[in-house]
């Protein structure tokens, strides 16, 4: 049951982001660079710097490198993305 709990948390923090969040995410688990996903959004690199502290304090993580893994991991649970992006 306890893990079923941290599961459900895991995916409503996911599912908490914005789509502008999900998007600068997307970019991120992609490897993209900031200053390209800056470009590839229509904003400036601190806009992008303040989307992802944005990010790791709605998903509870540390570091860009964490908020990738989580990002990924939670991808993968969704198929049409992963179609998307093939």
């Amino acid at each position: 049951m306890k893990s079923k709990n941290r599961h459900d948390n895991f995916i409503r923090k996911c599912e908490s982001l914005s789509p502008r969040q999900a998007e600068a995410a997307d970019l991120l688990i992609l490897d993209i660079p900031f200053d390209e996903i800056a470009d590839r959004m229509g904003i400036g690199w601190e806009q992008v710097k303040g989307h992802f502290q944005h990010i790791r304090r709605k998903m509870g993580v540390r570091s860009r490198v964490g908020l990738a893994l989580q990002w990924a991991h939670y991808r993968t649970l969704v198929p049409k993305w992963l179609e998307e992006q093939t």
